[in-house]
């Protein structure tokens, strides 16, 4: 107050002419006017109080999803069992991989991620965050159980892992994942767009990820899917988007580089329908083995090209050939009962090789076909080429089966069956290779288009004692693949619905294969 000084140093300079009360009045007086003219001063006053804060999403690979969320805890209906394999036939598998046989799955090694073959599993390794890869395999199959051995080392909430199912292409696809955080949800990928169609969700099934092997499992009927950890139901959702595709595995890292998953032991097995499931229950009653007739007469000459004239209808009673015993494959000693429902009593078609003149023989500089020992032999002296030989009646649905060996051969190198064939440049082919694989090819005037890819099994006995019972029953637009009383996989998609029967060899790299071919037969499936 600078005015108040000046004032009060004046007042006191005059202080002899005044008395003590005056100058304390006058002194009052003037203090109290200076106070009431000052400017008033503006005051901050700062409030300090507690702030929480909200962070925003961590970002993900994938859009906001626009299904509507489940509740945390899913609710479980009848319709998923708690029990994953309820209903379904175990006996037989779709697909099945414990990866002792190199070569069947994608190897890739990038700067972001790898993917190889160890010591009997597969590997994803994920070398830097953000960063999710999936690998194929398998036939395509719409109802299944799908389950497999899944082992993650050191990873954070945010890495996950897990199962592929209805693989349509690359792009589409069901991922059913599990992170470390303790989630778990089912994701869709539709031509490379996906969406959450079970969001996220938590579970203490799921506590102790980290550094553990667990057994991820899917059941798909229709538009349902049960997800599963080791047998237990974790929860169920419904998605009509794909309705069939093959099998994989995925791996996504977040947070952790260097994140490594490892699988194992994966198989897929198919959900019987309740007539089927009860045939399955039922006791098995082999059909008796009998001798074929002494001789067949044929109805027509023989042509030119590797095929046969159809035969007449035996009238024999049903013939079930057996294969000799070997160390690597099982004796079977029925055909499947499911290969077998609905089929005629008698076969429509039997073949021993027994008589010499009903299938075509020949020879040139690289193909040959002859009837030796009792056996039908077809050899290829040329590299990455086939042969085949056609006979039997022309049918529409059926089994058809038979035995093939091959002595001597390699990778991609096999031996199979013809079926539906309109003539001999159009057809489908069931073969089984020497390494392990089977796959499905269609040839259409010439032109060759893979059905299902090759794909491993361990059913299949392979070199060097390549000896197998191979079976397909065909049933309007389905295939079912049987090897030695197994059922491989149903592959939908067959145009052509009515041919005859025959065998076929295959090469790749060796200079010469020849497959060995024995007791084919064929009944008709009365739909």
């Amino acid at each position: 107050m600078p005015r108040l000084s000046v004032l009060l140093a004046v007042l006191l300079g005059a202080g002899c002419s005044l008395s003590a009360a005056q100058l304390q009045s006058t002194v009052a007086a003037q203090v109290q006017l200076t106070v009431a003219a000052q400017e008033p001063l503006a005051v901050t006053v700062i409030v300090m109080m507690p702030v929480t804060l909200t962070l925003p999403p961590v970002a993900s690979r994938t859009p906001r999803p626009t299904a509507t969320p489940l509740p945390a805890t899913p609710q479980v209906s009848v319709e998923m069992p708690p029990d994953p394999k309820t209903g379904v036939d175990t006996g037989h598998t779709l697909f099945a991989e414990n990866f002792n046989l190199l070569g069947t799955w994608a190897v890739f090694d990038t700067e972001r991620a790898r993917g190889t073959w160890r010591q009997a599993t597969y590997v994803l390794t994920l070398r830097d965050t953000d960063e999710i890869r999936w690998v194929f395999n398998g036939p395509r199959a719409s109802d299944f159980y799908f389950e497999g051995s899944v082992a993650v080392g050191a990873c954070k909430a945010g890495d996950q892992y897990g199962l592929v199912v209805r693989a349509d292409t690359d792009a589409s696809f069901y991922a059913f994942g599990v992170a470390c955080g303790g989630r778990f949800r089912l994701l869709r990928s539709l031509n490379g767009v996906y969406e959450e169609v079970l969001p996220w969700q938590a579970s203490p099934l799921l506590a102790r990820l980290a550094g553990s092997t667990q057994r991820l499992g899917v059941r798909a009927v229709g538009s349902r899917f049960g997800l599963y950890i080791n047998s237990q139901l974790l929860g169920q959702v419904e998605d009509a988007e794909l309705t069939g595709g093959r099998f994989g595995i995925y791996a996504g890292s977040y947070l952790t580089p260097e994140l490594q998953v490892t699988f194992d032991d994966l198989v897929a097995y198919p959900i019987l329908s309740a007539a089927a499931a009860a045939a399955v229950a039922a006791a098995p009653t082999a059909l008796p083995t009998v001798a074929p007739p002494a001789t067949l007469e044929p109805t027509a000459t023989v042509a030119v090209a590797p095929t046969r004239s159809a035969l007449p209808t035996s009238t024999a009673v049903p013939v079930v050939p057996t294969m000799a015993a070997t160390a690597a494959v099982p004796t079977p000693t029925v055909v499947p009962q499911l290969a077998m429902e609905g089929a005629s009593a008698e076969p429509i078609f039997t073949e021993d090789f027994q008589i010499p003149n009903y299938w075509d023989q020949f020879t040139d500089a690289t193909t040959r076909g002859q009837i030796e020992d009792g056996l039908y032999r077809l050899t290829l002296s040329n590299l990455d080429s086939a042969a085949w030989a056609l006979n039997g009646i022309r049918r529409q649905d059926f089994y058809f089966s038979g035995t093939a060996s091959i002595a001597q051969c390699g990778t991609n190198e096999g031996a199979g069956l013809v079926f539906r064939a309109v003539n001999d440049l159009t057809y489908y082919a069931f073969i089984v290779s020497c390494t392990g694989n089977y796959k499905l090819v269609e040839h259409r005037n010439g032109a060759v288009s893979e059905l299902l890819p090759w794909t491993v099994s361990g059913a299949i006995s392979r070199y060097p004692a390549m000896r197998n019972r191979i079976g397909v029953r065909a049933v309007g637009a389905l295939a079912s693949l049987y090897v030695n009383d197994v059922l491989l996989a149903t592959v939908p998609g067959l145009e052509l619905r009515r041919g005859r029967f025959g065998v076929f060899v295959k090469s790749n790299a060796s200079a010469s294969v020849t497959a060995e071919f024995d007791d084919l037969s064929a009944f008709e499936i009365q739909r």
